[in-house]
């Protein structure tokens, strides 16, 4: 195995997996509003629970960073350099609510603003993503019980019908600009961390993003991509995605496989 910590985080993801699943089951899902208008579902709490007490079970010296927790990070510090697990229970809460399938248990861990072990699971898809820094990206089949390396695949942003994913439910004008400007793309909505792993999987190429996320969307599904041959990019620094030093709120960036171009791009695009 290619850290300790990956047949637990495994385990712990599975198991919250199963949970969303029951009760994506249900005929009837009650859905309340939070502060910030985000919906939240017996779903997210339900997956808070089975990850949060995992992981204490897991790594009790580690605190975490959940979503669904906010009286624990509401007032912490920054900048912070310490580990963190950083947790989105339900990544794509909408589509949940949506019964599309495109929605992800996130769980990173994050050393010096960076994530380093990770794993992202996509319960209607029967799969589990996970990554260690420097051991590469793998794919885990729930049925079949088969895990393969995957790989990001090479393209250039000048091709003609590059493949774009760009969020299904927050497609912002500056995303539709960026379309415009290419050689006809294709573009493919999808909801949360899915945007990544097609990536990762050489499914996809491109994925600007220009609207509100927070470290939790991001930090688990980046490694996946990292360590697949990708990469995700602040806009502004133009450098990697960092997390947990300005905050937990993500400014716009960029994920792409293994695509020429992208410097060019960044700098002019805007």
């Amino acid at each position: 195995m290619i850290h300790p910590y990956i047949p637990g985080l495994l385990e712990i993801g599975r198991s919250a997996a199963d949970e969303i699943l029951n009760i994506y089951a249900q005929e009837n899902l009650f859905v309340e509003i939070k502060g910030d208008n985000s919906p939240l579902t017996a779903a997210d709490r339900a997956a808070h629970q089975i990850i949060k007490a995992g992981l204490t079970q897991l790594t009790p010296e580690i605190p975490m960073v959940s979503e669904e927790d906010e009286s624990n990070w509401s007032s912490m510090s920054w900048p912070v350099d310490e580990k963190y697990w950083v947790i989105d229970p339900l990544d794509g809460t909408k589509e949940f609510i949506k019964r599309n399938g495109e929605f992800s248990v996130n769980i990173a861990l994050v050393e010096n603003g960076y994530p380093v072990i990770t794993v992202v699971v996509l319960p209607a898809h029967r799969c589990t993503y996970y990554a260690a820094t420097g051991k590469g990206s793998f794919r885990l089949d729930w049925d079949s019980g088969q895990t393969e390396q995957i790989k990001a695949k090479p393209a250039n942003l000048k091709d003609q019908s590059l493949r774009v994913v760009v969020s299904r439910s927050h497609l912002d004008d500056t995303t539709k600009s960026i379309l415009a400007g290419l050689n006809e793309p294709v573009p493919t909505p999808l909801g949360g961390s899915m945007k990544f792993t097609r990536i990762a999987e050489g499914m996809a190429d491109f994925y600007p993003r220009f609207g509100p996320t927070m470290a939790w969307d991001t930090a688990a599904p980046q490694l996946v991509l990292e360590e697949a041959g990708g990469q995700l990019l602040d806009w502004e620094t133009k450098q990697r995605k960092q997390y947990l030093r300005q905050g937990l709120k993500n400014g716009y960036f960029v994920a792409a496989g293994k695509l020429e171009g992208l410097d060019e791009f960044m700098h002019y695009a805007l």
